[in-house]
């Protein structure tokens, strides 16, 4: 139950995609991001590293004693010390850097985004080992970090004060008139990802190659004719069904857009 109970993956059998052929992979775990540039970073890195896994390169033999109560650990401290499985210990910078070279080998050069989250997720990993302070305009802990000690100090309080625990809540507030990094980007004063142009575009138009992109043509085409809509398939109002969840791959949602003109 993702309400009440987060595990690091949630196993529920739902793959909305042929459950014969298709498991999905949800990771519940980590945090809700407001920075689309730690969005971005916190998505990429762990694509590679699936796309690591599902080559044939050798993977980096780091498996921990117990990772479940690791994940609580490095989120009080990130310089915590983790015990490995084989013996020995790590910390989760290390382990970071090392899945980092692994996948600079293996992927270097790919395809422009790729390199672009190599390039950030190696500068981000610097930085944090060496001058910490300057993710303070791009990652949401170090923002957060940044603001609520100025604020504590103008205002003589510790970490522990109920107000400072509200205004934790409100940094995450979407409200462009409350939320507190909300405020901050109209200030400038976070790294933007995206422009504002970018972000309206987004909102009327899904993503290419995805299942998404049908049922966003589906609905500007011929919304008066669909009874409803769902991960996997249309149900139209004539009894017509169209079925996606054999739909994994851009070459396929390409043929079916084709196909419905």
């Amino acid at each position: 139950e993702t309400m009440t109970k987060r595990p690091l993956i949630n196993t529920r059998d739902e793959p909305h995609a042929v459950s014969s052929r298709y498991r999905r992979l949800h990771l519940i775990l980590g945090d809700s991001n407001m920075s689309a540039y730690a969005t971005a970073l916190k998505v990429g890195s762990t694509f590679l590293v699936l796309n690591l896994i599902a080559s044939e390169n050798k993977l980096p033999d780091l498996e921990l004693a117990d990772p479940v109560a690791d994940v609580l650990r490095v989120s009080l401290d990130k310089t915590t010390v983790l015990h490995r499985k084989s013996g020995g210990t790590i910390k989760a910078l290390e382990i970071q850097e090392v899945y980092l070279e692994a996948i600079e080998k293996a992927f270097s050069g790919k395809n422009r985004e790729w390199n672009w989250i190599l390039e950030e997720w190696k500068r981000t990993l610097d930085e944090l080992r060496h001058s910490p302070e300057k993710l303070s305009d791009r990652i949401d802990w170090a923002i957060k970090e940044k603001l609520f000690t100025e604020f504590m100090r103008s205002e003589g309080m510790g970490w522990e004060d109920p107000w400072l625990k509200s205004l934790d809540l409100e940094y995450h507030n979407l409200d462009p008139d409350r939320g507190l990094y909300r405020g901050l980007q109209q200030e400038g004063a976070v790294h933007s990802l995206l422009n504002e142009n970018e972000i309206a575009r987004a909102v009327e138009s899904p993503p290419e190659g995805t299942r998404a992109q049908i049922r966003g043509q589906a609905v500007a085409q011929d919304a008066e004719n669909i009874k409803s809509i769902h991960w996997t398939g249309i149900e139209f109002v004539s009894g017509e069904v169209l079925d996606l969840a054999g739909v994994i791959y851009p070459e396929e949602v390409k043929n079916i857009l084709n196909s419905r003109g």
